[in-house]
């Protein structure tokens, strides 16, 4: 991504250099491309691409959402695609937490506290993306259902000294459910929403990806919605 600061927790190999600066792409031979950053703009602006570079196109945002994505003609100027996306060249699922797959693990397997909130489910829904249907189903599955919401949506609690993430898994322990819903629904797209609360020991109460089982650390251990269509034709979860 361009302009963003680089977090590089592993050495990397002799002769090997990463960097954003823009004033250096003559001597690249991979360039990353943030697709998301890129909206609309034709593909005229594209900097001419110099022998032997390898262009990768870079997403961890849902195809829903950024449709250039499925776009055939956008995506054959790049040699290689590094999304969410398991058929992905190169595959990056959401644990950008975790530095191996055995810290994952261990976070997975550490034992739940006791429950301790008054409301059985939490929700942390901010965003006003809404291509799931998730802000309908939230709203109608809280008529039934007490639910403490820390998000911007129909917030009814607040995180003290809030820090971020760690106070968000710090919350989530304390609930036996999470309202885990993705703000768009497609294959591979399984996202924080619904990690989070696993290594909280909360369980998830999903609405997104159709083979979010690929992804489950074990079995029964979420609940998934079901898809329908709501009264204004959008499809939410049931």
């Amino acid at each position: 991504m361009w302009h963003a600061p680089l977090d590089l927790t592993r050495p990397l190999p002799d002769g090997v250099e990463i960097t954003t600066d823009r004033a250096r792409y003559a001597d690249a031979g991979v360039v990353v491309f943030h697709i998301p950053e890129w909206k609309w703009q034709p593909l005229f602006i594209f900097p001419k691409k110099l022998p032997r570079q390898v262009w990768v196109a870079w997403s961890m945002e849902c195809e829903e959402n950024y449709p250039r994505l499925k776009d055939p003609k956008f995506m054959r100027a790049f040699d290689a695609t590094m999304t969410y996306r398991l058929d992905s060249d190169v595959p990056v699922p959401y644990f950008p937490y975790y530095s191996s797959v055995d810290e994952l693990l261990a976070a997975f397997c550490a034992p739940p506290r006791a429950k301790t909130a008054s409301a059985p489910a939490v929700s942390f829904i901010s965003s006003r993306i809404n291509r799931s249907g998730r802000r309908e189903y939230a709203r109608e599955l809280m008529r039934y259902l007490q639910t403490d919401s820390y998000g911007n949506f129909l917030n009814n609690a607040r995180v003290q000294n809030d820090r971020g993430r760690p106070s968000k898994i710090e919350t989530l322990r304390h609930y036996k459910f999470t309202l885990a819903f993705e703000n768009a629904l497609a294959r591979d797209y399984v996202t924080e929403k619904f990690f989070d609360p696993l290594v909280a020991g909360s369980v998830p109460i999903y609405l997104g990806a159709p083979n979010v089982e690929t992804f489950a650390p074990g079995a029964h251990c979420y609940i998934l919605t079901l898809r329908t269509k709501c009264k204004n034709g959008c499809k939410v979860g049931s």
